[in-house]
């Protein structure tokens, strides 16, 4: 929190707030890359461009929460693709 005012009086559940600003902003950079990129090798970038696209909305919203830092913990293919793609991996380490 870095505006108590802003956190306690422009937002009714800035918490709730912060939760739905982050699912958009991961939504708004996912949808820029393929699987393939998100699970390997554009991380980094992904990782950066959430936290600018989450700082954007928060601003906008003066709900006095700063963002520091953004971590993508896990990421994997889904259930149905995820043979398919370990093999794909594989190849390309083989290679």
């Amino acid at each position: 929190v870095d505006n108590a005012r802003d956190f306690l009086f422009n937002a009714a559940d800035p918490v709730e707030g912060l939760k739905q600003a982050t699912a958009s902003a991961m939504r708004q950079v996912i949808g820029l890359f393929n699987l393939d990129d998100i699970l390997t090798s554009q991380r980094e970038q992904i990782r950066a461009q959430i936290q600018q696209n989450l700082r954007n909305i928060i601003t906008k919203y003066q709900s006095g929460i700063q963002i520091t830092n953004v971590a993508i913990k896990s990421a994997s293919a889904p259930e149905e693709v995820k043979e398919a793609f370990d093999d794909a991996i594989k190849a390309r380490e083989d290679q």
